[in-house]
């Protein structure tokens, strides 16, 4: 090991200081390691796991790991899934009339819909530097309680200055969760673990648009005096903010400092994932591994994929609403008719996860054949016509579209798992988050105006789209 190595620093359960008094100490038996500073604690609980027979600590890592798997995962599942929701529910409250009643525009729908990836890009940076120095899991509850309380509000804007501030923000916000969730996933389990962890927790956001479509169909028939898409936004900025709470307690900034295991499986935690070579956390910045990541061909093909990605993920997440209104439902069918698309997401990327986990290297393959039903949807959206027969078949080919969260799942998981070193790691994440940004403040603006409902640029735009993201996992 070198100095890159990074460590775990805990401030709950203090384990018991080095026999070394320098910098250096010893974490295998004839390998020498110089740490920095601030690490004593640590080295120590490091030194406390070497005391017990590595066969001990397998033997019981299956159960911890099941532990893990109880608690940590469905707090990370319903996390996402809501910062997923926070984000989606504008499309919500376009089937319920939020452009009549607030004087907006089509046009400033589409801003609407970019303008909280502008915030994304904003915030970045500094989140990645926020993450670096604060504790990871008190930094995500403070995201999580303020994002709620932004959602909330938005039921007293009544322009389109107000919902852009609101949108804004939430954007700021938002850009830090999914690295915060890869690094907590990350801190628990196995490198060869992650893939399907991460799919599960990824594919949440699935049976968060399945919760949403049914709690919206509901508030659209409650003939309250207030107006539905009020009902939604208060409803989902609610649940947010009280969740934070729960996170907040559930969900520990290290493995030592976790409610929910006895200290002797907290060393079996610190056992299963030394053997990641990846590092664990260290909150000093590094500038060599910065500059590192910057000379490495896979950041740069990660980032020209996330900009297609995320072209497609504002498009489809944005204007599923306007689409399926189109082919000629109702504002109350088209909420509802919106769940299958989370129950396509919910089952498909978990089987694929668990598939990439299986059988190793196949994560590029996976991602490109998931990449085929998008392509077919999108045929069908384009080339069906538009005639009120079809607007079934073309409901269906909506649906197909949600599919291609999986392909960037998956990018994700070649992030957490192809660079060492958390500054590195986290530096990569800031870059391919922000590539992510730029994709989906491009995507609503293919949608124009003047085409609706049909929309033909922009589904030529998203077929080019996807052409590309194919030929870039072939080059990685």
């Amino acid at each position: 090991m070198s100095e890159k190595v990074d460590t775990i620093t805990s401030k709950a359960e203090p384990a018991a200081p080095s026999k070394h008094s320098s910098k250096e100490g010893s974490i295998q038996d004839g390998v020498d390691i110089v740490l920095p500073e601030g690490v004593d604690i640590a080295l120590g609980w490091f030194e406390e796991m070497r005391t017990i027979p590595p066969g001990e600590l397998e033997a019981e890592s299956k159960a911890v790991r099941r532990r893990c798997d109880l608690i940590l995962m469905p707090v990370i599942c319903f996390t996402y899934a809501m910062q997923f929701l926070d984000n989606s529910v504008l499309g919500y409250a376009y089937a319920y009339q939020l452009l009549p009643d607030t004087h907006m525009t089509p046009g400033d729908y589409n801003w609407l819909a970019s303008i909280y990836y502008f915030g994304y890009l904003f915030w970045a940076y500094p989140s990645t530097l926020l993450l670096q120095k604060l504790p990871v899991a008190t930094y995500t509850t403070s995201l999580i309680f303020t994002w709620g309380f932004l959602t909330l509000m938005c039921c007293v804007a009544n322009s389109f200055a107000g919902f852009a501030v609101l949108r804004f923000l939430l954007g700021c916000l938002e850009v830090g969760i999914t690295p915060t969730m890869m690094i907590i996933t990350s801190s628990f389990y196995k490198r060869e673990e992650t893939p399907i962890r991460n799919s599960f927790w990824q594919s949440s956001f699935g049976s968060g648009v399945v919760m949403l479509s049914i709690v919206s169909y509901g508030l659209g028939n409650s003939h309250s005096s207030v107006s539905n898409w009020k009902l939604v936004f208060l409803f989902v900025g609610a649940v947010t903010t009280v969740w934070a709470a729960v996170f907040w307690w559930l969900v520990p900034n290290t493995p030592t400092e976790a409610r929910w295991l006895t200290r002797r499986q907290k060393l079996v935690v610190i056992h299963r994932i030394s053997t990641n070579k990846i590092g664990i956390q260290d909150k000093k910045l590094k500038p060599h591994q910065i500059k590192e990541a910057l000379t490495d061909p896979k950041l740069w093909l990660l980032t020209a994929f996330q900009i297609t990605n995320g072209i497609s993920n504002s498009s489809v997440s944005s204007f599923a609403s306007p689409l399926i209104e189109g082919f000629g439902f109702s504002d109350l069918d088209t909420v509802l008719l919106q769940m299958p698309t989370g129950a396509f997401v919910a089952v498909i990327e978990p089987i694929l996860g668990y598939i990439a986990t299986k059988i190793p290297n196949t994560i590029i393959y996976i991602s490109i054949a998931a990449n085929i039903p998008n392509v077919a949807g999108l045929f069908g959206i384009r080339f069906i016509d538009r005639t009120p027969g079809n607007k079934w078949a073309l409901l269906g080919c909506t649906w197909l579209q949600f599919i291609f969260g999986v392909t960037n799942l998956f990018s994700w998981t070649l992030t957490a798992s192809n660079f060492a070193g958390h500054t590195k790691r986290s530096f990569v994440n800031a870059v391919i988050f922000a590539a992510f940004g730029v994709g989906n403040l491009i995507g609503p603006h293919i949608f124009f105006p003047r085409e609706a409902p049909v929309y033909k640029s922009a589904i030529t735009g998203l077929l080019v789209c996807f052409g590309l993201s194919v030929s870039l996992h072939l080059l990685h």
